[in-house]
């Protein structure tokens, strides 16, 4: 095998330095199997089997084709404005940011002004507004592996043997509260093409 490849750098002008073998991966059977069960799941994958809500499935099916106009929520476009400003704080450092708001504006105008709305509240009109709604999965603490597809019913990582669930909680509640130790959010690319579309500048650009 070196001396071929000897050869070949020899015949083409290839530099002259050290020969590097790449190891061959042997994939075992029970891999193969994971790997076809994965492929079956996306063959077969369709929306009414999907995890989405029933409303976010309507939406990708019949679209909505006119823009959200924040001119009369004002209270709302300033809390959006202030989700976006606040994206890599905590959900503390927004809620102390818009009870201050409130405050304030209470104290200038009494009742004549629109509170901002709460966080919960501001993400779900977000949703509403645009159509893309997070889905959430469980994951190995340690990155191992997702618990989607063949591994969605799993108690623990097939890599490092940790539980998926908090042992503490689970524990103490007798096996019947189940938290997840680590999540990952998946956007679904339909309504984010379609949230795209739906605007005259979006769709120019797409």
């Amino acid at each position: 095998m070196q001396e071929d490849l000897g050869e070949v750098q020899q015949e083409f002008g290839v530099g002259s330095g050290p020969i590097y073998e790449v190891a061959e991966v042997q994939a075992t059977l029970e891999e193969l199997k994971i790997v076809q069960q994965f492929i079956e799941r996306i063959r077969n994958a369709s929306l009414d089997a999907d995890c989405l809500p029933t409303d976010v499935i309507e939406k990708l099916r019949d679209p909505p084709t006119t823009v959200f106009n924040l001119d009369d929520h004002e209270g709302l476009r300033t809390a959006i404005k202030l989700f976006i400003a606040s994206e890599t704080a905590s959900e503390e450092v927004f809620n102390k940011s818009r009870n201050i708001f409130n405050d304030a504006m209470e104290r200038q105008l009494g009742d004549n002004f629109e509170a901002l709305p709460s966080l919960y509240v501001v993400k779900e009109r977000i949703k509403e507004i645009t159509g893309v709604y997070p889905l959430m999965h469980d994951m190995c603490p340690n990155t191992c592996m997702a618990y989607t597809g063949p591994f969605s019913e799993l108690d623990s990582c097939t890599k490092c043997s940790t539980p998926r669930y908090n042992p503490e909680v689970l524990a103490t509640s007798g096996g019947i509260r189940k938290v997840p130790q680590r999540r990952f959010v998946t956007l679904p690319i339909g309504p984010q093409l379609q949230a795209i579309w739906r605007t005259p500048e979006g769709a120019r650009n797409m």
